[in-house]
């Protein structure tokens, strides 16, 4: 756990700002619009020089997958890009991104959009170190999980 920790300490304002930057974009399922929030990873991304393909069933419920490393074992870890739609009860506005008290608060924090931005952020460091992987990471940043997945990882 030290080791998580250690890397989230160091690297709270890359996540944070990220975080920020996914909540920003309103992907609340339905209708999804993914393809904001994909953009953003693509942004992340495509400067690492990290391989990324864009998959959509349908337009604008876009699904990313990078891929780091190569060969075997291969895993796969899946982040969503949907939210839920925020209901009432909001004291800030649900799509833009509010710290109070060492909390992120807007839609998607917690649900998904916070681990997309560790991930994202960790991306670049299994980047650096790609050289030493044995075997491939594939991130998927997909459309359509809160609603089934049928337009994502289905």
């Amino acid at each position: 756990m030290a080791a998580t920790d250690d890397f989230a300490a160091a690297n709270r304002d890359e996540i944070v700002d990220l975080l920020a930057r996914l909540i920003s974009q309103d992907t609340a399922n339905p209708p999804g619009n993914e393809h904001r929030a994909a953009r953003v990873v693509m942004q992340v991304l495509r400067p690492l020089g990290v391989e990324c393909r864009i998959f959509e069933k349908e337009a604008g419920r876009t699904n990313v997958i990078a891929r780091l490393g190569s060969g075997r074992p291969r895993i796969l870890i899946a982040c969503h890009l949907d939210v839920v739609p925020p209901g009432d009860g909001w004291e800030t506005d649900p799509f833009q991104a509010v710290v109070r008290e060492g909390r992120v608060i807007g839609r998607g924090a917690s649900d998904n959009k916070g681990q997309l931005a560790v991930l994202l952020t960790l991306a670049r460091l299994l980047k650096q170190r790609e050289a030493d992987l044995i075997g491939e990471v594939i991130i998927a940043a997909v459309a359509d999980e809160e609603r089934g997945s049928n337009l994502g990882l289905e």
